[in-house]
């Protein structure tokens, strides 16, 4: 396990977490985690989050998904309407 270097906590309790880890980890805004301490130690697990492959949307996904990716209705009739043309 990679160590993130030493953090403190802010005035609200928020701890920053570097820019480089979100992106090596596909960590986005919204994204959800489950915390739980175990030995003294803090345990953060990123929860799966069902997300259009094109837009990052989480809402108004449509039913169905290609290779386990989603995509939500908005980017469907985008691509729907380019194939036409």
């Amino acid at each position: 396990m990679k160590s993130l270097g030493i953090r403190t906590l802010d005035k609200r309790g928020n701890v920053t977490i570097p820019k480089s880890f979100l992106k090596v980890h596909d960590i986005k805004k919204g994204d959800y985690f489950e915390l739980w301490f175990e030995n003294d130690a803090l345990i953060i697990q990123k929860l799966p989050v069902n997300r259009c492959i094109f837009c990052g949307k989480t809402n108004d996904l449509l039913p169905v998904n290609i290779s386990g990716k989603s995509i939500c209705k908005t980017c469907f009739e985008l691509l729907e309407v380019s194939k036409d043309n």
